[in-house]
């Protein structure tokens, strides 16, 4: 499902960058942002938000590394598909999660955000969001 989506060059750029974004406070802009576009988000995260900003860089470590190998992470990014079906993550819900990881993406590379990466990121993200939706069963 993802094979031949992403260049070597995209790849190469997200996975380049994340290592910089997982050694800074990505994941704390990120949620700070997203609650300030859409404060009833919070409602949608169970417990401790350090936990959950943890859990995401985990997961998102796992994609980004995966994308050279898309088969090895197409079922872990279904079954998180499935549980934000189950948490009842709206459409609306992806496109504020998107808006706010790029703002944070952005703040924390400052310059080094280019155009290319930035639509290395957007692409990454709208592929794995669609595999996610479409796994609600």
């Amino acid at each position: 499902m993802l094979e031949n989506i992403f260049t070597p060059e995209e790849i190469s750029l997200i996975q380049t960058s994340f290592l910089k974004i997982c050694e800074s406070d990505c994941w704390e802009i990120h949620y700070n942002r997203l609650f300030e576009l859409d404060p009833d988000a919070i409602k949608l995260f169970k417990g401790d938000i350090k936990d959950q900003q943890h859990r995401i860089m985990t997961m998102m470590k796992t994609v980004v590394e995966g994308l050279n190998n898309p088969q090895i992470i197409i079922p872990a990014v279904q079954e998180l598909g499935k549980r934000h079906y189950e948490y009842n993550v709206r459409e609306e819900d992806y496109e504020l999660f998107k808006e706010s990881l790029l703002y944070a993406i952005e703040k924390v590379l400052g310059d080094e955000f280019t155009p290319d990466l930035k639509s290395a990121w957007n692409k990454f993200y709208d592929v794995l969001a669609d595999v996610m939706k479409s796994s609600k069963y």
